[in-house]
């Protein structure tokens, strides 16, 4: 999925249609890192729940730089879909 090189994967946890893994870029200075990869689909009730609990681990979780996708389902039966990186933060 990534090259081993760049990316050393230390936890991956699921929830609601979302997924989180956290890790390390290693780039010239290694950076914590977690990576929200969220399958929003159904009712806008679902997307908020799956939001608010993104939002919970946000919280709970202490690593600086997230980088959150989304993916946008492409035809009525969702077979294939585009990710979209919606944001990559730094908390202060």
């Amino acid at each position: 999925m990534w090259r081993k090189s760049c990316f050393h994967l230390s936890t991956v946890s699921n929830g609601s249609n979302y997924s989180i893994i956290e890790g390390e870029w290693r780039l010239e200075d290694p950076i914590q890192t977690v990576v929200v990869n969220i399958y929003n689909t159904g009712s806008v009730l679902e997307k908020k729940a799956i939001w608010e609990e993104v939002r919970v681990k946000r919280l709970m979780i202490n690593t600086k730089v997230w980088c959150v996708g989304i993916l946008i389902p492409s035809g009525a039966q969702a077979r294939g879909g585009m990710w979209v990186v919606t944001s990559i933060t730094k908390a202060r």
